[in-house]
């Protein structure tokens, strides 16, 4: 057996509830229990959010970026 009991579920967009999750994620972060700098490729202030998004299409991100509000 290959799967040891386990299961594999797709999704199509995610299954979160932003009322939950988002406040959820923001209590992680304010109490340091995650740290959600290894996940962040790059930062971009508002104000450039086409470039963070162009960068992103050309492949000059391979990961996540960030948007400063």
């Amino acid at each position: 057996p290959l799967h040891f009991g386990k299961k594999i579920v797709g999704v199509h967009g995610g299954n979160g509830d932003v009322q939950r999750d988002i406040p959820r994620y923001k209590m992680l972060l304010d109490k340091k229990l995650v740290n959600a700098q290894p996940l962040m490729q790059k930062s971009y202030p508002l104000w450039a959010i086409n470039d963070a998004i162009a960068d992103v299409r050309r492949g000059l991100i391979a990961g996540r970026v960030s948007i400063e509000f």
